[in-house]
């Protein structure tokens, strides 16, 4: 039976009140076919953060991509990584997707790169720091009524008021995209969000319960109260995203991830979208390799935007 976006809605919890100032921008540097800016805003009323915009030259409009960046206990680095300012090759595929004529905003999940509190507060405090401030987060929104995934989704989705406000933006075409706990963040915004037309999720979804069995922890914001004793679970989710185009890429040896627990996800998801009429819309492909972005995936997710989004 298909679970309701109600359901899904009860389980999240509270979502914060949506700030609705406009954003500041500053040039930060021109690139060889591309600009980086950087783009101030507020999240909920007083909430600040930054992003990074990376537009391609030429003449737009152009469509948009939320960039959702990765976990890997490297609570220091966030949107600096898919625009290219840490690591080069697939991490920083942001700048790829540029490159393939999308405008892409590239912010941090809170805990993360710039959305950390103070450096000397860290140091006077260890719970503020790394993975116990995730885990503070995590249970400071429970005890509100509300969910670390429900402030993650929230915060992607004033990306997306951002991006489509800009002039140099079409705000008809805007997708996301995302590994590992960036996929997960693409996945929920594509679910959320109905101006996101497409996105691809990359080694982030499998079946919870199957994580949950085989004692694979994971980042606090996949833990929704009563997720399974709701008898639900993430290809639900992903279900409710139909007819949209949706694409899962997973690794045949990822340890966090198992093969087998996507597979079984893909083939639920498959059926669901199969019955509302959008088939050819869900693209499940395994690579090679274990958990992480390898370039043949970055090609297959910038091929797929694009023919969902450059038309």
């Amino acid at each position: 039976m298909q679970k309701s976006r109600e359901m899904v809605f009860k389980l999240l919890g509270t979502f914060p009140v949506k700030a609705v100032t406009d954003a500041r921008r500053q040039m930060l540097i021109r690139k060889d076919g591309y600009s980086i800016e950087e783009v101030c805003y507020e999240t909920e009323p007083g909430e600040v953060v930054s992003a990074y915009l990376l537009i391609p030259e030429g003449k737009g409009p152009f469509p948009g991509i939320v960039a959702c960046h990765q976990h890997n206990d490297e609570y220091f680095i966030g949107k600096s990584e898919p625009a290219g300012f840490y690591r080069n090759g697939a991490g920083a595929f942001a700048v790829s997707l540029c490159k393939a004529g999308f405008a892409v905003i590239c912010p941090d999940c809170l805990g993360f790169e710039s959305r950390r509190p103070l450096e000397y507060e860290r140091v006077a405090n260890p719970f503020l720091d790394g993975a116990a401030y995730e885990r503070h987060l995590f249970i400071d929104y429970l005890l509100r009524g509300s969910t670390l995934q429900a402030k993650y989704i929230f915060d992607y989705s004033r990306a997306v008021d951002i991006l489509s406000s800009l002039p140099e933006i079409d705000a008809s075409r805007i997708g996301a995209m995302g590994h590992s706990l960036g996929g997960q963040e693409a996945l929920w915004l594509c679910w959320y969000d109905p101006r996101v037309k497409a996105a691809v999720c990359n080694c982030g979804a499998a079946i919870v319960a199957d994580l949950q069995r085989a004692c694979i922890n994971h980042n606090f914001a996949m833990y929704l109260p009563s997720l399974l004793s709701s008898d639900m679970d993430m290809n639900d989710v992903i279900s409710q995203i139909a007819p949209k185009p949706f694409a899962l890429f997973y690794s045949a040896d990822d340890p966090i991830f198992p093969a087998s627990s996507v597979r079984k996800l893909c083939s639920k998801v498959k059926t669901s979208y199969e019955s509302a009429g959008a088939a050819d819309a869900f693209v499940c492909r395994e690579f090679p390799g274990g958990h992480g972005l390898s370039s043949e995936a970055e090609n297959a997710a910038i091929s797929f935007l694009s023919s969902a989004l450059l038309k």
